[in-house]
């Protein structure tokens, strides 16, 4: 059994004895299904669709924190099965990124034939990159040009920018499903990237080294640029 298998596989048996009866499906979604995964770096990630949820499930889940915390498992999202139903006009880039790469551990499946409309996906990629535009700009500010701060809120904000450059690929009629270096690839070509913008953030986010100060600021000033223009831009879409 492979290791991913082995996280998994406890997940599922560990998340099952506490939650019982409620619970209805375990999905294992994000680079652990994919050859972008990195040990030690990247976490595991998954989806439990439950009925109800409520406070007394959240408490027995809420004993496994502190051994999820150890194997880089993160907080699961827990949600009932209307909830995806009734999110996907408010909440698409989410559904669209696990439905890009997953795989159901236990239960029905719960992304089976979901679908998306464009202008929901518009809409919220638009809401997102203005959204982390002004993060990333009060991160700066805040981390007061110190590069192990500024690498730090560029490792945090990575995870987001996958997902809206993944939601322009939809758009776009691009390779959304695509992980790591084709997915950089066809962001860089169809949204007009710079060509090693994402590889490089994805190396820096992998090394435990601090970057030089001037690497680093030309990579997040390379990002704010970016975001700047995909603003503009994705507005007129």
């Amino acid at each position: 059994m492979a290791d991913h298998d082995r996280v998994f596989a406890g997940f599922v048996e560990e998340v099952r004895g506490r939650a019982g009866a409620p619970l209805l499906s375990v999905v294992a979604h994000g680079s652990a299904l994919g050859p972008q995964f990195r040990p030690g770096v990247s976490d595991y990630n998954f989806l439990l669709v439950a009925d109800p949820v409520d406070l007394a499930l959240l408490e027995r889940l809420a004993t496994l924190a502190g051994k999820w915390r150890k194997r880089r498992i993160s907080v699961p999202l827990v949600v009932r099965p209307i909830f995806i139903a009734s999110a996907l006009d408010s909440w698409p880039l989410e559904f669209l990124s696990m439905t890009a790469q997953y795989r159901v551990l236990y239960g029905d499946d719960p992304l089976a034939g979901i679908s998306f409309q464009q202008e929901h996906i518009r809409l919220q990629c638009e809401r997102e990159i203005r959204s982390k535009l002004i993060l990333f700009r009060q991160a700066y500010i805040e981390c007061e040009g110190a590069p192990k701060r500024l690498k730090q809120a560029l490792d945090r904000g990575w995870p987001s920018l996958l997902a809206i450059f993944r939601g322009l690929l939809y758009l776009k009629g691009g390779p959304w499903q695509a992980q790591g270096e084709p997915a950089w690839k066809a962001s860089a070509d169809l949204l007009a990237l710079p060509p090693n913008l994402l590889p490089e953030l994805h190396a820096m986010r992998l090394s435990r080294s601090t970057p030089a100060r001037g690497l680093i600021t030309a990579r997040f000033d390379q990002v704010l640029e970016t975001l700047r223009r995909l603003s503009e831009e994705v507005d007129r879409w």
